[in-house]
């Protein structure tokens, strides 16, 4: 990360400085500042800070102090209007996401504004663009057009929530888990010194969530059958339907060929033999 620091570190506006730097594999703040620097456009709109004592012989050593600076800022409008164009022109992020106004990175109108209506992520809306330029010219099989053509169904709602289901029950099972854990450590640390209610907390704690736990499994690979048996219908019958939709003029090109090839065959047979 910039500066040494874990993503954690940074809030506001430095973490969206951070994370844009990161997507462009900037992991260094000075490789920050020679970007800015190097890029003609943004060095005649940055504006060296004037100090009282000399400044610095290389330029670059001034930017890298105002980039450290913006580092450890929360509000971007603290930080100067020509460092925030300056910033977006180098990591290729809309000045709106500087801001914080949004939270899509890309100058791209068109991302921006698919993730806005549909709420997917600004991931998911490049990916979905990407290949779909990939497989524009495909005859073959079109990716985007699998997705496009079994979202439609049932399935972009049954799927997720029979997923949802499943992994719901996962939670309970890591949540028993942590009640256990923390049941045993509470035992360790504090003693109780009565036979009695030692045996009774252990009766009525451990052995009870165990037996919640093997219930809670059970229910859970239930959850897991379902899931997949869903998904595996979905999948076949989409699977068929998309099959019945190839090659629909193969019957008939097959039967061209094989009248072809009697006509050819009959022909033969009437040629007179020859002595």
């Amino acid at each position: 990360m910039l500066k040494g620091k874990s993503l954690s570190e940074y809030e506001g506006f430095a973490y969206r400085l951070v994370m844009a730097a990161n997507n462009k594999q900037i992991d260094d703040t000075k490789e920050l500042a020679e970007k800015l620097y190097s890029d003609e456009t943004c060095r005649g709109i940055i504006k060296m800070r004037k100090r009282k004592k000399e400044v610095a012989s290389n330029p670059v050593d001034n930017v890298l102090r105002n980039v450290q600076k913006h580092l450890n800022e929360k509000d971007p409008y603290k930080v100067p209007s020509t460092y925030i164009y300056a910033y977006s022109v180098v990591l290729d992020c809309s000045i709106d996401y500087l801001y914080g106004r949004t939270d899509v990175m890309s100058v791209d109108m068109d991302v921006k504004e698919i993730c806005k209506k549909t709420g997917l992520s600004e991931k998911a809306v490049k990916c979905l663009l990407e290949y779909k330029s990939d497989n524009d010219d495909s005859s073959i099989f079109s990716i985007t057009q699998w997705w496009s053509e079994f979202l439609c169904e049932d399935s972009f709602y049954s799927i997720p929530m029979v997923w949802h289901d499943y992994a719901s029950r996962i939670v309970e099972l890591y949540d028993l888990d942590k009640k256990v854990a923390a049941m045993q450590k509470a035992d360790n640390e504090v003693v109780v010194d009565d036979h009695i209610m030692q045996l009774l907390l252990e009766d009525d704690n451990h052995k009870t969530l165990r037996s919640i736990r093997r219930e809670k499994e059970d229910s859970t690979l239930g959850a897991y059958h379902k899931m997949i048996q869903l998904i595996e219908h979905y999948f076949e019958q989409y699977a068929e339907e998309w099959a019945k939709n190839q090659h629909l003029d193969y019957e008939e090109m097959y039967y061209r060929g094989e009248i072809n090839k009697r006509k050819i065959i009959k022909e033969q047979i009437k040629q007179p033999e020859i002595k």
